[in-house]
């Protein structure tokens, strides 16, 4: 008698439990609402991260390049800070705290991204050349700066 009062009151739990599961169907609906909305949010992310992933590698191609033709003698420090502010300028990190723009060091600061690139991409393929290079840039670099001691590049 026990085991049937103990096999009743189970079923009935399982009965109660499966009824409940299932009475609120708004309770399931709700949830793969949130689930669909989630992986929105999770395709929007990717496409954001997707978006600044291929916004870094332009970017990245395109000072490599310029860095050749810098340190080949095909551009000028002047011709390479010019084309790093460009794709600053085209290619923005919106995303990324950024230096100041518009202000007289800006240009300055443009040259010496210009020669840290030279430096570090030198270093890896030709690191025998690197200091002489560097010190030609440096030498570019003075020689850019205006009696008020402000380096400026040409609008373009």
């Amino acid at each position: 008698m026990l085991i049937i009062a103990l096999l009743a009151g189970g079923g009935a739990g399982i009965i109660g439990y499966g009824s409940s599961l299932y009475s609120r169907p708004e309770s399931r609906l709700g949830k793969q609402v949130a689930a669909r909305s989630e992986l929105e949010v999770i395709d929007e992310q990717d496409t954001e991260l997707d978006h600044r992933r291929q916004v870094f590698e332009h970017r990245i191609a395109v000072k490599d390049e310029v860095v050749r033709e810098l340190v080949s003698g095909h551009l000028t420090l002047v011709q390479a800070a010019v084309r790093f502010r460009d794709v600053e300028r085209d290619l923005p990190v919106s995303w990324a705290p950024t230096p100041p723009s518009g202000v007289p060091e800006e240009d300055e600061r443009m040259c010496r991204d210009v020669i840290r690139w030279a430096r570090l991409w030198v270093s890896a393929r030709l690191p025998a050349e690197s200091a002489s290079v560097v010190a030609r840039l440096k030498v570019e670099l003075e020689k850019l700066r205006g009696s008020d001691g402000v380096v400026r590049l040409p609008d373009q």
